[in-house]
């Protein structure tokens, strides 16, 4: 009885625990509850509000949702790990609206990642107050909150704890459940759709590994693992199978350069954001510099801060504590943050001569990884406080105050040096008009942040029976730290900005849908010199407002306008279509620009400046929240979306399609460029016409008559799993014009349906489904107690 008693008390903590934690969440959350506010900001307007309205759009058309027609010329949607299809919760958005779905998203990952290292540190024997610490550490750090509006990194990232967890109780007792459970952790973790982060949590889970040998010369450990990498690698095979399948087939993700590898690597001197939060991210430095720290573009991770008295506890159990988990983690963290540094030292341009490596983009990245070992460190050095101290102890913690009184010192140095001008050569504006803008007010917090956590440092050492008010101060002014800078990280704007309807939307021909549109790929630099921004908003709704009102891609998606020249957004457009778009962007005014929209079937192009592009019809000046109109034309010879010709012409080994192309020899109103199949020659008396009679995502029907032999094109990208049928019978699709789809038709009149469907796909839900019923069979037969 009194076990029983025990058991449910120390339950009802642990639960009392994971509310507080979510109590936090909400907070940090608090102004986007509203229902008047969304979340909106960079990728999440950008790019998962048109993806995710593709998506339910597909399922409530009752087809699989495995192909998005309105990105570009049509790319796959189930194979991008980004939009996590596969992962359970996205589901969601076909019983709730976007914008209340992400809200709910957003508050519950970062939950869900402080309780998975709450959980780990308890596991791990920690007391209840420093695995409370360490959890809201992880889970308020700025590389989380920053990696909100980064759906994907942020999913995957909030299952690092439990998988670690998992890891920790296998070793303890391993066991086929336990395997099970590592599996279930790791699989949920790769299916919130980040490649990264899986790879990173796996070198985490390595060194955890190493840091007890003596558990792997255990076979039962060692079979325990086996199958829990073979159970997780099974639950995320729905996922992962066929995005794999794609990128080795279609993606350009394998050939990068080094240089798109080590893009966004942080830099050495935005390490002062660390503790200092948003220093030089928020800093308004001199074109220069700015282009230097960050790729000559914002940062990836608007903050990577993880806080200052939390810094006071890493530095104490880094000092003060000699066991293997604090050496693993101070020793993995440094290691993750010298690889955030990416093209500042010489490590990670070393590594990505493996192969594996260089599919992984953008260092900064790492920091994610870093900041959750950063909050098990912080978490271990708030246990060593509420511990009686020795001598040992003392030290560490002298030494910990005596660094933390030179972060306060340095802080108000730099704040006085920018208050008082000695900085403006860094500047793009000098101090006193501003230029230094917040950061002399955050360099004061963080002084005072520092000297306070010195203090309490000091009063620690000096008196035993303070340790317990002196903790409970060094813990609430960490959260309170951590908590502070974390709301401020993500951006809201008003529901407006998703409600309202582009202007230019009522210049279309109707019907609107699958009119193709391409936006100007690129955007003036006068534009941003003096732009506008709408009434009442500040300048980052502005321009998201702005973006849809000129529909940058993939904008259009959201109102079913297809796609063009989109560029390249995550690495799996196939090729040669991101480079198409780069030509498009450079060609001004020259008629290679025009000759590129025709080649798409483009319907109309918008700009934000008057274009004299040769074949362009102008339309419409609309105004906007930019400085000028903006600028709709009609394409006025562009090829229809489906076509006949009665010729072809094959690409030569080693040819460049592209070239071909633009050349003005090439007619393609008569004529098709091949990859491969066979040619057809039909003379000037050729006739032929295509008409598109029915479509759905996943499925394309065009009835075609043709007087002689010839091809069908179909101006929509050509990857694996589209197949074709003449009349019911099979037929053989080939790549047309470097990207699009065509298919070889007899004379006469014929219909012709495409449908799209890759059997990865199949193959990746059978073996999850397998996994899954195996694994429920398992677990309702381990319950039957036999009599």
């Amino acid at each position: 009885m009194h076990t029983s008693l025990f058991m449910e008390k120390l339950r009802a903590r642990e639960l009392a625990a994971s509310a507080a934690l979510a109590l936090l969440a909400v907070v940090v959350f608090l102004p986007a509850l509203s229902p008047g506010v969304i979340l909106f900001e960079r990728d999440i307007n950008g790019w998962w509000y048109p993806q995710v309205e593709c998506f339910v759009r597909s399922v409530a058309e009752g087809t699989w949702p495995v192909w998005n027609p309105y990105f570009s010329f049509g790319l796959p949607l189930w194979e991008d790990p980004a939009v996590q299809i596969a992962y359970p919760p996205t589901w969601l958005n076909l019983v709730l609206l976007p914008a209340t779905y992400y809200k709910l998203f957003a508050v519950a990952h970062c939950w869900l990642a402080a309780w998975g290292v709450y959980a780990f540190l308890r596991a791990t024997g920690t007391g209840r107050a420093g695995a409370f610490l360490g959890g809201a550490a992880w889970g308020l750090s700025g590389p989380l909150t920053s990696a909100v509006s980064l759906f994907h990194h942020y999913a995957s990232a909030s299952w690092i704890g439990w998988v670690l967890l998992a890891l920790v109780k296998l070793l303890e007792h391993p066991g086929s459940g336990a395997a099970l459970r590592l599996g279930a952790a790791a699989g949920m973790l790769s299916l919130g759709g980040s490649a990264d982060v899986a790879a990173m949590t796996a070198l985490v889970g390595t060194g955890l590994l190493l840091m007890r040998p003596v558990r792997l010369r255990d076979g039962r450990v060692r079979r325990a693992l086996a199958v829990s990498v073979v159970f997780a690698a099974a639950v995320a095979a729905v996922q992962w199978l066929p995005t794999l399948a794609y990128v080795w087939s279609a993606g350009s993700r394998l050939s990068f350069t080094p240089d798109q590898n080590m893009r966004w690597s942080l830099h050495p001197v935005s390490l002062l954001d660390l503790l200092v939060p948003r220093l030089t991210a928020d800093m308004s430095l001199a074109p220069a510099i700015q282009e230097h720290l960050f790729d000559a573009r914002e940062p990836f991770l608007p903050s990577v801060f993880l806080g200052v008295p939390a810094a006071g506890l890493v530095l104490l159990a880094v000092l003060g504590r000699r066991d293997r988990l604090m050496g693993v983690c101070a020793a993995l963290f440094v290691f993750l943050m010298v690889l955030a540094l990416g093209r500042h030292t010489p490590v990670l341009p070393w590594l990505l001569h493996i192969r594996v490596v260089a599919i992984f983009r953008y260092p900064v990245k790492a920091a994610m990884a870093a900041a959750v070992l950063w909050g098990i460190l912080a978490g271990l050095g708030m246990d060593l406080w509420s511990r009686d101290w020795g001598r040992a102890e003392r030290r560490a913690a002298m030494g910990a105050a005596v660094l933390m009184a030179l972060l306060a010192a340095g802080s108000w140095a730099g704040a006085q040096a920018l208050r008082s001008g000695r900085l403006d050569g860094l500047l793009a504006q000098p101090a006193a008009h501003g230029g230094a803008g917040p950061a002399p007010f955050r360099l004061g917090i963080t002084a005072a942040g520092a000297a306070l956590t010195a203090l309490l440092l000091l009063l620690r050492t000096s008196r035993e029976a303070g340790r317990r008010w002196t903790g409970a101060a060094i813990g609430a002014v960490a959260l309170v730290d951590l908590c502070a800078i974390a709301q401020k990280t993500n951006l809201y704007a008003p529901r407006e900005l998703l409600e309202t309807r582009p202007a230019v939307l009522s210049h279309l021909e109707p019907p609107v849908d699958h009119r193709r549109v391409q936006s100007s790929p690129s955007m003036p630099r006068s534009a941003f010199d003096r732009f506008v921004g709408a009434p009442g908003w500040d300048l980052h709704q502005s321009w998201a407002f702005a973006a849809q009102q000129s529909l940058i891609a993939p904008n259009g998606a959201r109102w079913r306008l297809a796609g063009a020249f989109d560029g390249d957004f995550t690495g799996l457009t196939p090729a040669p279509l991101p480079l198409m778009a780069d030509v498009l962007s450079g060609a001004g005014d020259r008629s290679i620009g025009t000759r590129l929209l025709e080649l798409g079937a483009v319907d109309y192009f918008v700009s934000l400046v008057p274009v004299q592009r040769p074949g362009l019809e102008h339309l419409a000046a609309i105004p906007s929240v930019y400085p000028d109109p903006i600028q709709l034309y009609r394409v006025a010879a562009a090829l229809p979306r489906a076509y006949v010709v009665g010729r072809s012409r094959l690409v030569r080994a080693g040819e460049d399609p592209l070239r071909t192309l633009l050349d003005p020899s090439f007619d393609p109103h008569a004529e098709v460029l091949l990859t491969e199949g066979d040619g057809v020659g039909a003379g000037g008396a050729f006739r032929g016409s295509a008409r598109i009679v029915a479509r759905t995502f996943r499925r394309v029907v065009i009835d075609v008559e043709a007087s002689d032999v010839g091809y069908l094109v179909l101006v929509e990208t050509m990857v694996a799993g589209w197949r074709a049928r003449i009349d019911g019978d099979p037929a053989r699709l080939v790549r047309a014009n470097g990207t699009f789809r065509a298919v070889r038709v007899p004379a006469g009149a014929h219909r012709v349906e495409m449908d799209y469907f890759p059997v990865p796909v199949l193959w990746g839900s059978l073996i999850t489904a397998t996994a899954l019923l195996l694994a429920l069979a398992w677990s309702a037969r381990s319950r039957v107690v036999p009599g």
